[in-house]
């Protein structure tokens, strides 16, 4: 028998490694903790940053990767669904390092601006 991850989770597993990188130089003192996310055939993973979160998984319609970024309250708090406003400002990427872009790009809006 064999287990495995789906596909969707092994490119935001990917997506994440490249993030990782991406923050190493960043100086915050606080850790940002990944949860998951999950849209049907969409599995991937979820980062609140300060005001901002991120949802980010591969596209259960294409090869793409979805990100979407917006402020935390556009995200259900259980769930971590997005809400249809948020689904709205959906980036579709053809990459990982263009996905990682992204998301780094919202934690680093979040943690600069955070929520209070």
């Amino acid at each position: 028998m064999k287990i495995q991850k789906h596909s969707s989770l092994i490119m935001a597993d990917k997506v994440l490694m490249q993030v990782r990188r991406n923050v190493e130089s960043f100086e915050y003192d606080r850790t940002l903790t990944v949860t998951v996310w999950a849209n049907c055939r969409e599995q991937g993973y979820h980062i609140l940053a300060g005001h901002r979160a991120v949802g980010f998984a591969r596209d259960r319609h294409s090869d793409k990767i979805v990100v979407i970024t917006n402020n935390f309250e556009e995200f259900d708090v259980t769930t971590n669904m997005p809400s249809e406003h948020a689904f709205k400002s959906a980036v579709y990427c053809d990459s990982v390092a263009a996905a990682a872009d992204h998301v780094t790009a919202a934690i680093s809006d979040g943690i600069a601006h955070p929520a209070g």
